[in-house]
């Protein structure tokens, strides 16, 4: 085994330059299409934590689980 240049390593550590953004959309299927060619590493910079929930349930339409 040999050890990569300096360049090689430039080349194998470089991030693709990203010149898209995610979606603002609500549509399901343009999400979908969206992230079927794109990969979600390339967006960390646009990405935020969310730390409440999203959805809330309702008592009414969840499965009752029996004991």
């Amino acid at each position: 085994m040999t050890a990569r240049t300096d360049t090689e390593k430039q080349r194998f550590n470089k991030k693709p330059m990203n010149t898209a953004n995610i979606p603002q959309t609500d549509s399901i299927e343009e999400l979908a299409q969206f992230w079927n060619t794109h990969d979600l590493t390339d967006f960390e910079e646009q990405l935020q934590e969310i730390t409440e929930p999203i959805f809330e349930r309702n008592p009414e339409t969840c499965p009752k689980i029996k004991e």
